[in-house]
């Protein structure tokens, strides 16, 4: 029997695959995956299909402790906050975050 973790990761892969292929099928998703560290996109609903566009980028890039990340999105601005094992991972958040479509800025405030 899969442990409620894994499950929990085989059903937020699949959302975030979803929100990546509604993104390049050119439709907008208004999609809100819950952040598992508790925090969530707040704004409006642009703002927070950015958020839900970064998160599925970490998934899709298979970011290690992506869970612990906190995605907040205000216009382009894309706000990491949570505390990541390395400066290497914190790097790698920052580039993959810069990387999605509509993120012109983004603040790493991860530790």
């Amino acid at each position: 029997m899969q442990s409620s973790t894994v499950r929990r990761l085989d059903f937020l892969r699949v959302v975030a695959i979803a929100a990546v292929l509604a993104g390049a099928s050119g439709g907008c998703t208004a999609l809100l995956l819950g952040n598992p560290s508790g925090g969530t996109a707040t704004g409006s609903t642009t703002d927070q299909s950015l958020a839900s566009d970064v998160r599925a980028a970490f998934a899709a890039a298979r970011l290690p402790e992506r869970a612990a990340i906190a995605v907040s999105a205000n216009g382009s601005s894309v706000t990491l906050t949570g505390t990541v094992r390395s400066a290497a991972v914190r790097a790698e958040a920052e580039r993959i975050a810069a990387g999605v479509s509509g993120v012109a800025r983004v603040i790493n405030q991860l530790n």
